[in-house]
């Protein structure tokens, strides 16, 4: 497959229902840490926080054929341990090699804005293989296994060279 070329902004307020429909998704529930439901007025709120912390990108991607659809996100959130990356991408747009070069993007402009940053992490459950396989082939490394809320997961971790 050949990659067609993606652009990346960050997040702005008029994504927030949409970034809502993904994290609907059955997918993306079956993913994610929490299995609580969220409503979108809780939603709304949390995004615009979110999409406020201008140190930590919250990115969403196109590609360059149809820059005015979105194909999903990464987001980078500042934690007590460190930088933690998660990405989705919309239901229609996965599996079709989005996820690396996303990931790729996201990190290189994390680091330009954070150069002395040294590790980014991801948690990846057992059963997302898609995920694990992405990640890895963005550069990341298994690091150890652990259960997080429960869940047989993994760190990941990626150091820039």
């Amino acid at each position: 497959m050949t990659m067609q070329e993606l652009h990346f902004r960050r997040a702005l307020s008029q994504d927030c229902a949409l970034v809502y429909g993904w994290f609907l998704d059955p997918r993306t529930r079956s993913n994610s840490y929490s299995s609580n439901t969220v409503s979108l007025e809780d939603h709304t709120r949390w995004f615009e926080q979110r999409i406020g912390q201008t140190e930590a990108p919250y990115l969403m991607f196109s590609t360059a054929e149809h820059p005015d659809e979105l194909i999903g996100q990464v987001r980078i959130d500042l934690k007590p341990e460190g930088p933690v990356i998660g990405i989705n991408l919309s239901p229609e747009h996965r599996g079709k090699g989005y996820a690396t070069p996303m990931l790729r993007a996201a990190l290189g402009f994390f680091y330009q804005h954070n150069p002395k940053t040294i590790i980014v992490r991801a948690w990846i459950m057992d059963q997302n293989t898609a995920s694990q396989r992405a990640f890895t082939a963005a550069g990341f490394q298994f690091d150890h296994a652990a259960e997080v809320a429960g869940i047989p997961s993994a760190l990941y971790l990626y150091q820039p060279e």
